[in-house]
């Protein structure tokens, strides 16, 4: 079992305004990773609290004292050999004014302005929860016809409710021509982003004729050498590590990874629980939705995994997820 002493305990505060802009320092030249921003923190001590080391860390670095913070994730991470986990806590920071106390320079900047790279790999995924939804909700599957197109804009209507923003149009059963135009209807009525499940080429072409963002299958993504242009928003499923990587590469915005617990849709996968979604989240930077069996109840602990949020196909619509 792994031991405090086996891992890197990391800290760090995500110093929000009432504008949307959280604060950002640049850890100074000589200092491990230096020229790279990062979320304001440092490491915690052994028998020490992560508020305590938060506190301390704060008037160190920034000469602030806050009493009261959040959780927003932790975020495990394998780098150069080591075993880090990146506990990140939000809080106000309305009316602080931090100093550079250790020669760095400070930044309050707005989260779409910030560049992920310009950032350490363990900030990245605390930079996606912030400007990514939290929540990504799966069309079920429906059967060919008209009613279809009914049953999916009666699921809309429920999704709306829930307060979800990100919606992944997937209907393999329909024809292109009846996809197409529930796209179409889908964007009208529903309040928030859409993306288009692809598994081949005619896919894409859909998703592009109709201007909304990309879901791609692992196999379709393993197959691609290069991120598909024209998408603001491109988004990957992924089963093991070699697709976790190549979505790394491709550059896309976030990666949804399952089954977390077993499911009515696909009873045939076995699940891979939370300590298997923990050990790929170890291996990328990259956003990462889990997946299987959840529902909204389960973000807090999705994020304590290191999730940027939680997919769901039925989870956001009835009471028992799948």
């Amino acid at each position: 079992m792994m031991t405090f002493e086996d891992s890197l305990h990391v800290v760090a505060a995500v110093l929000c305004k009432s504008t949307g802009e959280v604060l950002l320092a640049r850890r100074p030249a000589g200092s491990e990773d230096a020229g790279y921003w990062e979320f304001p923190g440092g490491k915690r001590e052994s028998g020490e609290s992560a508020h305590a080391a938060l506190q301390r860390e704060l008037r160190e670095e920034l000469g602030v004292q806050i009493e009261r913070f959040a959780p927003l994730m932790r975020i495990p991470q394998q780098q150069a050999g080591r075993h880090l986990v990146l506990d990140v806590w939000l809080a106000d920071g309305e009316g602080l004014q931090p100093q550079p106390l250790l020669g760095q320079q400070l930044a309050w900047q707005h989260p779409a302005q910030i560049d992920p790279y310009s950032l350490p790999a363990a900030d990245r995924p605390a930079l996606a929860a912030l400007e990514q939804p939290g929540l990504y909700a799966i069309t079920p599957d429906f059967p060919d016809g008209d009613s279809a197109v009914a049953s999916v804009l009666a699921c809309i209507a429920q999704f709306q409710r829930s307060g979800i923003q990100r919606l992944q149009v997937r209907l393999p059963q329909l024809s292109l021509d009846r996809r197409a135009m529930v796209l179409s209807l889908v964007q009208q009525q529903f309040h928030g982003e859409v993306l288009c499940n692809a598994r081949d080429a005619a896919d894409m072409g859909l998703a592009e004729r109709a201007g909304v963002g990309l879901h791609l299958s692992q196999s379709l993504l393993q197959s691609l050498s290069k991120r598909p242009t024209g998408f603001e928003c491109v988004v990957g499923s992924v089963h093991d590590v070699d697709a976790l990587r190549h979505a790394e590469r491709l550059s896309l915005d976030a990666a949804v990874l399952g089954p977390i617990k077993p499911t009515r849709t696909h009873p045939e996968v076995t699940a891979i629980g939370w300590h298997g979604f923990v050990r790929l989240r170890e291996q990328s930077a990259l956003p990462m939705y889990a997946l299987g069996g959840l529902c909204v109840d389960d973000l807090a602990i999705a994020r304590q995994h290191g999730a940027q949020g939680i997919a769901a196909i039925r989870g956001f619509v009835k009471s028992d997820p799948a």
